[in-house]
């Protein structure tokens, strides 16, 4: 199981008080998508982001959409250095998401392809 810590715990990343986002946890998985390699991408919409999870593993080893970081799901996310933190509301770079929508996708040469919905395009990885 991922996402959450046994099959009887619900923990969300929304509410009040939430947790951290993490390697383990999801916000809003809406997608998934299973490579030639039985790797796992599961598009988490609303904490701005897709992961992956190497064959029958429990924690995720890559993360799209928030600069590499599993702690944050901020949306366009940017580094306030006058904060010393990262943001939201960001200009959309190649590093950034907004609800992205549905399951990425592959093509023949194992491109993917995430529907980027709030910013309204479609990004293309090499992975």
């Amino acid at each position: 199981m991922l996402g959450q810590p046994d099959l009887v715990t619900v923990t969300s990343l929304s509410g009040p008080s939430y947790p951290v986002a993490s390697a383990r946890s999801f916000t809003g998985p809406i997608g998934l998508t299973v490579d030639l390699a039985d790797s796992l991408y599961v598009t988490d919409m609303q904490a701005h982001r897709v992961l992956f999870f190497e064959f029958d593993a429990t924690e995720a080893t890559q993360v799209w959409g928030q600069h590499g970081n599993f702690s944050q799901s901020l949306v366009n996310s940017r580094w306030d250095g006058a904060l010393s933190q990262w943001v939201t509301g960001g200009v959309p770079t190649a590093d950034t998401l907004a609800t992205p929508y549905f399951g990425a996708a592959f093509d023949s040469q194992n491109r993917m392809f995430i529907p980027d919905l709030g910013n309204a395009r479609v990004l293309r990885f090499d992975v």
